[in-house]
């Protein structure tokens, strides 16, 4: 008799696999029986399935059932920092840009199973990196030995971007928020403006202009405050000797440089940014206006040498 049979297997639990069909449903004409059991976890040791008749095993039981992962899902996959640490202050995926960021991608199937590289490999589905809001962007998937995949990103834009590792055009953990910052300091991209430098002055009064610090891509850089060593500003005024017509050269009397830690509030007359280098000024002698912004670089760093050609009226 049909149910005279029995199938269990081991481990057997709701969370790793069960059993459909106990006992055998139906047989076919030629005595064959159909038993169900489904499995849900990836087991090294495997499962082992033993079918009975009363008490006694039928041949060939018990038996090893090994089983393997399904096919990748995108809701169980997940991405982390994993082997490659990350900084705190940028956050799991924040980058300086330019520079870029390693992370770790895990796929898994519907049941939270790790995919193996043959696994993966062989699933057919596409993965990709987008990183929304930037602004040239590069990006790699490399498969690694063990079944996972380093993912790289880079982007030269700094600012607050959306992170999303895809599988198959459907995003993989949701999605991150990141933080990008600005890069080492190119002196050659700093932005320097305002009177003596993008607006002429009058002679006897006071101006500041301002040293925005930016790195190689042109993103504005919040700067710590060390590079005021590194700086030097000369300035002077230049006119004509009304007796003899000569050149002549007059420094300005007042130079001083000055690092913002905090940006200037609303109430001010005058605006800079957190971190801006101010250069107060001024001068005595009308005439054109030539300024001088130096910066003599450390290790790793550009230098940049400009001058402005304003004048300074009476």
């Amino acid at each position: 008799h049909a149910d005279a049979f029995e199938v269990k297997i081991s481990p057997d639990s709701a969370y790793l696999a069960s059993v459909i069909d106990a006992t055998a449903a139906a047989s076919s004409v030629d005595g064959e029986y159909t038993f169900r059991f489904t499995t849900k976890r990836v087991l090294a040791e495997g499962y082992t399935v033993s079918v009975t008749l009363g008490s006694e095993h039928v041949k060939g039981s018990p038996f090893q059932v090994e089983v393997s992962p399904g096919a990748p899902s995108a809701s169980q996959s997940n991405i982390y920092s994993g082997d490659y640490g990350y900084d705190a202050s940028l956050g799991e995926f924040g980058s300086v840009a330019g520079v870029g960021r390693k992370f770790l991608l895990q796929l898994r199937d519907d049941y939270g199973n790790d995919l193996d590289q043959a696994a993966a490999s062989s699933s057919g589905n596409k993965l990709e990196i987008e990183v929304d809001g930037a602004e040239n962007v590069t990006t790699s998937v490399v498969g690694l030995p063990d079944g996972r995949f380093e993912m790289f990103y880079s982007v030269s834009l700094a600012g607050t971007h959306a992170l999303q590792a895809k599988l198959s055009g459907v995003g993989v953990g949701g999605g991150s928020k990141i933080l990008v910052v600005a890069g080492k300091n190119d002196f050659s991209k700093f932005n320097v403006y305002g009177p003596g430098i993008t607006e002429d002055v009058i002679v006897g009064y006071t101006y500041h202009f301002n040293i925005e610090a930016r790195d190689e891509f042109g993103n504005t850089r919040v700067d710590d405050g060390s590079t005021l060593g590194l700086l030097s500003v000369f300035m002077e005024a230049r006119g004509e000797d009304r007796r003899t017509g000569a050149l002549v050269k007059t420094a300005f009397d007042l130079v001083t440089v000055k690092y913002e830690k905090e940006a200037s509030n609303e109430a001010s007359s005058e605006k800079w940014l957190e971190g801006t280098f101010r250069v107060m000024f001024k001068t005595k002698t009308s005439g054109g206006i030539y300024a001088t912004i130096s910066a003599y670089p450390l290790a790793g760093m550009s230098c940049s040498h400009m001058e402005s050609d304003l004048d300074a009226y009476d």
